[in-house]
């Protein structure tokens, strides 16, 4: 029996690169080169996509196919304007609602007290305590408001009466002051009284204008408002008076083309005017000053005298159709005096008082019977209080400023 000869162990010796087999990976994604724009965009496991405009055909080239339409519109746009047009809203009645209240919301500034004791509490305590202006005071604001509210135009407001010596130019230069005073704006008084008026001594400083009417219009070329100027007299409070005619060796006509000419010039440099008439009634010059006026001030006394002299001017006014300028004008009693009592007042405002708007007091005050010029600052409080209150009625009628015409 042969016995097999083991046959040695054949060493191990390291293999050369070329003949170790290197086992592949599974799977391993090539890599991607980069894309171009438009080029389609291809992700493992997933059919190509391709981009926007773009579709594969059967020999896979891309054609451009166009792109998606927009949805529809959710309106119309030729309706949807009157869709959202206002109307009356028909489910109003079904629900009620309120609105927001700004003085429930926001504290309410309250302007410091100016006057009275209200006013020296406020100082006392640095300024802490501001109890805010009282009723007073509230009614002065008021009045102060309406007197400086705007003139879309010109104004003129007219001082007429049937009885001289009844204060009514010292009425026109306070009331004037009042308003010139309060606007802060440029105010004029003209003296449309033939027989030599007295408006420019009340208000020009030393009683002594610088130039009356005849003056003014004898300037042709008058266009600059500071040339103008130097034919007009003013008092402190800067009330500017055209003075009538002083020169009695000279008198001027003053005839309804004069006062025509005189307040159309004056009225391109003032919006508010006062014009102090004289006592003559039928003096050919009314009609033309009645034409351009806005409101007036029927002016009388506190006494039987002046009562009639009220209400016969009334009575002129009223027969020659005047009832709009009525509606528009103060009867205005001056107590000039010092002899005023209630029961005057009351009948001429129970008798008198409906044909007009109002009827209004100014009470004695030795300031207006001997001041030469006027001094607003130098009335008595109760005076001062009853021009503003009186300035204030007739503000009320600036917004209406050309309502009437001839």
């Amino acid at each position: 029996m042969q016995s097999s000869t083991p046959q040695p162990e054949t060493p191990l010796t390291p293999a050369s690169p070329s003949h170790v087999a290197v086992a592949a990976p599974a799977h391993q994604d090539p890599p991607t080169p980069p894309r171009e724009r438009g080029a389609s965009i291809v992700q493992p496991g997933r059919e190509t996509v391709s981009p926007v405009g773009q579709l594969p055909d059967n020999t896979g080239h891309r054609r451009e196919i166009a792109p998606p339409a927009p949805p529809p519109a959710r309106f119309e746009v030729a309706t949807v304007a009157q869709r959202w047009a206002p109307q009356a809203d028909q489910q109003a009645a079904a629900y009620t609602h309120q609105q927001i209240q700004v003085g429930e919301v926001v504290k309410r500034h309250r302007q410091p007290p100016e006057m009275g004791w209200r006013k020296t509490v406020y100082t006392a305590t640095f300024r802490t305590i501001n109890l805010g202006a009282g009723p007073a005071e509230r009614t002065l604001i008021d009045r102060k408001r309406r007197i400086t509210t705007n003139i879309p135009g010109n104004y003129q407001i007219t001082a007429l009466s049937m009885k001289g010596g009844v204060g009514k130019s010292t009425l026109v230069a306070a009331v004037g002051t009042t308003l010139r005073k309060i606007r802060n704006e440029a105010v004029i008084a003209i003296d449309a009284n033939p027989t030599y008026g007295s408006l420019g001594r009340l208000i020009a400083r030393d009683g002594k204008p610088p130039a009356s009417i005849r003056e003014f219009l004898a300037h042709n070329d008058l266009t600059s408002f500071s040339v103008a100027r130097q034919y007009f007299g003013s008092n402190d409070e800067g009330l500017e008076v055209l003075a009538g005619n002083p020169n009695v060796t000279n008198p001027l006509i003053l005839t309804p083309q004069v006062f025509a000419d005189t307040i159309a010039r004056t009225q391109g440099f003032y919006q508010l005017s006062l014009v102090d008439c004289g006592a003559e009634i039928e003096h050919q010059v009314i009609p033309a000053v009645l034409s351009s006026s806005n409101a007036l001030m029927i002016v009388g006394s506190m006494n039987l005298q002046g009562g009639l002299a009220v209400e016969k001017t009334v009575d002129w006014l009223a027969a020659r159709n005047g009832h709009e300028l009525l509606k528009r004008s103060f009867i205005v009693l001056t107590d000039a005096y010092r002899c005023a009592t209630k029961k005057f007042v009351t009948e001429v405002t129970e008798k008198v008082g409906p044909r007009v708007r109002g009827v209004k007091v100014i009470p004695f005050d030795a300031h207006l019977r001997d001041a030469q010029p006027l001094v607003f600052d130098a009335l008595r409080p109760r005076t001062q209080t009853a021009l503003i209150e009186l300035a204030a009625e007739l503000a009320d009628g600036f917004p209406t400023a050309g309502a009437l015409v001839g």
